[in-house]
């Protein structure tokens, strides 16, 4: 802001409460106070609001921001839809992922071989991910893992997995 007589003074609030109410001259004539802060998951969608007034607040300016950021999932979790998981017959599994903005992005793999044919949900206005997939599991992949992998695209190399043992249950014939 342009410095006058009398100084104007720059306050920072947020949520009604002052939260900065130091100011310097900076170049060129004009008054300065520079907020620094370390935002955090808390201050997703936090909005910040400069005031510049002069000491009878006539005629103040507002400038707003709104705090938008992308989030690492914080947990990712699945689910057996079924209490056995039997040989030669359709298993359903979920996975449920929250915490990621944007929403996460899920990929199924049985050991290493990737599951297609998932179908994934956002819930919880995009804070939830739900993916579910099934297959027909065999005899020999007893002993093999399950495993859950939710990716938000904008972090490398930050995915989040969950695995589970499969303890599959075969029928004999008896002859």
């Amino acid at each position: 802001m342009p410095i006058s007589d009398p100084l104007p003074f720059l306050v920072w609030y947020s949520k009604e409460e002052i939260i900065d109410e130091s100011w310097t001259r900076g170049p060129e004539e004009v008054v300065v106070n520079q907020l620094s802060l370390s935002l955090a998951r808390v201050h997703l969608l936090t909005d910040f609001t400069c005031k510049a007034a002069l000491d009878n607040y006539v005629h103040a300016k507002y400038a707003s921001l709104i705090v938008d950021m992308n989030l690492r999932p914080l947990e990712v979790k699945i689910i057996a839809l079924k209490d056995k998981i039997i040989a030669n017959r359709k298993a359903e599994f979920q996975c449920l992922s929250y915490g990621s903005k944007p929403p996460v992005t899920i990929t199924w793999f049985l050991d290493k071989q990737r599951l297609l044919g998932s179908s994934d949900e956002n819930l919880d206005n995009g804070n939830v991910t739900r993916s579910s997939v099934s297959f027909v599991p065999l005899p020999e992949d007893n002993g093999k893992h399950i495993i859950c992998k939710a990716e938000n695209i904008n972090f490398n190399q930050n995915a989040i997995t969950k695995e589970m043992l499969l303890d599959i249950f075969c029928k004999h014939n008896r002859m």
